[in-house]
């Protein structure tokens, strides 16, 4: 899964913090206006739903899930 996110730091911990206690190990990518959040781990399905909805969240790119 990939998210693209605000470059907000307060928003972007958020996001991390999130998949780290998913037991997810996350990789960024800093660019001017956003950042780039991909992980390697099982990714559960409601993962991605919960990501959806956080603030600084503009995209999550999934392409396959653990159930």
């Amino acid at each position: 899964m990939m998210i693209v996110a605000s470059s907000q730091q307060e928003e972007l911990q958020a996001i991390i913090n999130i998949l780290e206690s998913e037991g997810l190990k996350v990789y960024t990518q800093r660019e001017t206006h956003r950042t780039l959040i991909g992980m390697v781990g099982s990714i559960k399905p409601r993962l991605a739903d919960l990501l959806h909805q956080m603030k600084g969240v503009e995209n999550v790119i999934a392409n396959s899930f653990v159930n």
